[in-house]
């Protein structure tokens, strides 16, 4: 096997995982979406300051929602740019 065969297999290869990798995230997202709305649905930034049923923001909220939202945009940017790359 020459060294371009062998390395066209390994871009093969990365761009199978990275997809799998990426419908994993994808379905994360999905199954969860529904609670994660109904969660932050009860948060005084949303729900108002009247209710008594809301809490309060807090940099914990901040932190999950930077994590888990601008990460996911990030990541599928990568991804997107790692497919277009090998193309």
């Amino acid at each position: 096997m020459s060294l371009i065969q062998s390395a066209l297999e390994s871009i093969i290869l990365n761009n199978d995982v990275s997809l799998v990798v990426v419908t994993a995230v994808a379905y994360d997202y999905i199954l969860n979406f529904s609670r994660e709305v109904s969660n932050f649905s009860t948060l005084r930034l949303f729900c108002g300051s009247q209710s008594t049923k809301c809490k309060p923001w807090t940099s914990v909220s901040t932190i999950f929602v930077i994590v888990r939202y601008i990460g996911l945009c990030w990541i599928m940017i990568l991804s997107l740019s790692m497919f277009n790359d090998h193309k």
